[in-house]
């Protein structure tokens, strides 16, 4: 224990010793961290906050208001998310980024020689955050105080710009492709038409369900009348000769009406009929149906896509501002680096951690080694 007070109280005499020496480093390297900070350029920072736009566009998103309140959060807070992926990739695009290097002539104020140089520098000098309320704040450093809330701004402005056009060219191509989902719903939708027109024509189809019931209606009667015409004939058959003309009529009035009763089942299939065969309804009614069916579907397609084409055309004629800002860009008051206090202080800490190295060295190792 005394060794090491001893040690300790020896290293204070040997820093007394040079105490002339050091003070002189530190207070030069302190005088010159002074001046370094204050020769170092003045970089200004300016910030602005944007919001996501609530998603109101058409398409296929509208059937996300069939869901619950739980959906339609869920349907909200992913449409802000895409947003914002959507602006940090503007954000980080060459193009965006070369528009702004080029309307501020950043390769000569950055000193480049060239494009991709300049982009590097573009590069370090903005910052973007994206906070807790899914805001998203830019930031720019620029040596010039009077310029860097017109460049962060303008930043902003590219980036709506450049929103605004893809949004027009995804409006555009979704009425596109709506439009030919029409085009192709109503060609088949005419040939259907004409098909079940073909088909009524041909088979004297203009309400099957209807017809059917008249149909079995007639039949009935037709069956009430060959019951009571096979009973007068077989009354006359009983009290009239063979040759009797009264029996002779009644007989070719049964046949008539049996004739008349095939016909219900067997006859031909022909538009001049009010009622088809019924030995053809099962085969009928399954096409008229299936036609009828397929005429619905593409009906109700035109119901959904008519809308979705007229909303497309919609977005893609607008032209308005796609961005919430919520904080433009001001001038700043102060700058943002160099930090003079804190250039002052790590000088301060580095001089006099050399002086203690130095004291160590010339002490122990030199006059133990080298002496």
């Amino acid at each position: 224990m005394m060794k090491e007070e001893s040690n300790w109280y020896k290293f204070l005499m040997s820093i007394k010793k040079y105490y002339k020496n050091l003070f002189i480093f530190n207070f030069t390297v302190v005088l010159l961290a002074v001046i370094i900070s204050f020769i170092v350029p003045k970089w200004y920072k300016a910030s602005t906050t944007i919001l996501p736009t609530v998603n109101n566009s058409g398409g296929l998103g509208a059937l996300s208001m069939l869901g619950d309140l739980g959906g339609l959060a869920s349907g909200f807070l992913g449409g802000a998310s895409s947003d914002i992926n959507r602006y940090l990739a503007i954000l980080k695009s060459r193009s965006l980024r070369e528009k702004v290097i080029k309307k501020y002539n950043l390769i000569k104020e950055y000193g480049c020689e060239n494009m991709e140089e300049a982009l590097r520098e573009f590069d370090d000098n903005m910052e973007v955050e994206v906070g807790d309320e899914m805001q998203i704040k830019i930031s720019f450093l620029d040596k010039n105080q009077d310029r860097v809330a017109e460049m962060t701004n303008y930043i902003v402005r590219c980036l709506d710009s450049a929103n605004i056009s893809l949004s027009i060219q995804e409006a555009k191509n979704n009425r596109e492709f709506i439009r030919s989902r029409l085009q192709v719903a109503i060609d088949s939708l005419l040939i259907l038409q004409e098909q079940l027109k073909n088909f009524m024509k041909k088979n004297g189809v203009l309400d099957i369900e209807n017809q059917v019931i008249i149909g079995l209606q007639n039949i009935g009667e037709l069956q009430a009348e060959m019951l009571q015409k096979q009973i007068e004939l077989e009354i006359a058959k009983k009290q009239l000769s063979k040759n009797n003309t009264i029996l002779r009529k009644l007989s070719t009035e049964l046949a008539a009406i049996k004739d008349q009763y095939k016909k219900f089942f067997y006859d031909s299939v022909s538009q001049d009929r009010l009622v088809p065969p019924l030995s053809k309804v099962p085969e009928l009614s399954i096409q008229f149906i299936w036609l009828k069916k397929q005429i619905e579907y593409y009906e109700k397609v035109l119901e959904f896509l008519g809308p979705q084409y007229e909303q497309a055309k919609i977005q893609e004629a607008k032209t308005i501002p796609t961005l919430q800002i919520l904080d433009y860009a001001v001038r700043p008051e102060k700058k943002h680096i160099p930090k003079r206090w804190l250039i002052v202080l790590i000088a301060m800490i580095l001089s006099s951690t050399l002086s203690v190295y130095y004291v160590y060295w010339k002490e122990y190792i030199y006059n133990r080694y080298f002496t």
